[in-house]
């Protein structure tokens, strides 16, 4: 089985719903994909950052567990949408992702664009920022 991939597709509709060919496909390649609507990272962080604080009662120093847990680390973010720009879409995650443009209205968005977004991630040469 081929080293697991966390992904996520950047969109703006937040009803979005991916076939059953994405799917099929993510089991294949063993690509863990998370859909982001765009401003939803900002959020989702915000509300693990409530969550630390008041599960911190004893207002004790924070561990390196707490602040890992604000973080999840992803490979690859692919950014579906007419501009290349990741505006203020997500906070966390991105330090050593692979970010791949797919510069296209959503719902020209295709399994094909999304196959060649992965494929272009494992050709690419990862530094993790060295």
């Amino acid at each position: 089985m081929s080293q697991s991939i966390k992904a996520a597709l950047l969109i703006n509709d937040q009803d979005y719903d991916l076939d059953t060919s994405f799917h099929d496909f993510n089991q294949q390649e063993n690509v863990h994909l998370k859909i982001l609507q765009k401003g939803q990272g900002r959020k989702d962080f915000l509300e693990k950052v409530k969550t630390l604080l008041l599960s911190n009662k004893e207002e004790k120093e924070f561990t390196q567990e707490d602040i890992k847990s604000l973080e999840e680390e992803l490979d690859l973010v692919i950014n579906v949408s007419e501009n290349n720009s990741l505006e203020d879409s997500i906070v966390t995650g991105i330090n050593y992702a692979e970010i791949v443009f797919i510069k296209k209205d959503l719902k020209d968005f295709s399994i094909e664009d999304y196959k060649a977004a992965v494929e272009e991630f494992k050709n690419r040469k990862r530094n993790f920022g060295a």
